[in-house]
């Protein structure tokens, strides 16, 4: 006997366990497979990516797009930095194949700082070219940092 589960959703019923065989519980099962598929089919969700204003943006199925994230340890020669330091740590993300240079945004993750006043780290992307970028980050006080670290997504077309 097969019994309807509590969970939202469910679309077919749950057979018990040592049920036999039941030919109209098979055509039921693959009949919801078969819509479910074509549901997916039907989807029209699509990305809209313009990673430069010397390229013509365009709307693309979302499949049709990838997205890089990730945070980088930046390596500190010095803990004490102030509004003339400038540090750059290289970003790859070769492996996501994008097809041309994605958009980019970086943030800088600083933990443990010792400052007096206001403190804020910005970070700039440059040099970005489809497989990498470089993230510059500058400081607008005196501060000690213990950890910096610098948050990146990337968003483009992806080879396939």
């Amino acid at each position: 006997m097969a019994t309807n589960t509590e969970k939202p959703g469910n679309i077919i019923s749950v057979p018990s366990r040592g049920q036999p065989i039941d030919s109209a519980f098979l055509h039921q099962m693959a009949n919801a497979i078969n819509t479910l598929g074509a549901n997916f089919a039907l989807r029209k969700g699509k990305t809209f990516i313009k990673s430069s204003s010397s390229t013509p943006g365009s709307p693309r199925p979302t499949a049709n797009s990838s997205i890089h994230a990730s945070v980088v340890q930046v390596p500190l020669t010095s803990e004490k930095v102030d509004s003339s330091t400038k540090i750059s740590v290289k970003v790859s993300f070769a492996e996501v194949g994008f097809d041309g240079p994605p958009v980019i945004t970086a943030t800088p993750i600083v933990e443990d700082a010792t400052q007096q006043g206001a403190f804020y780290a910005i970070a700039t992307v440059a040099n970005v070219s489809k497989q990498e970028c470089t993230v510059n980050i500058t400081f607008a006080s005196q501060a000690e940092l213990k950890s910096l670290s610098v948050s990146v997504i990337a968003i483009g077309k992806n080879d396939a």
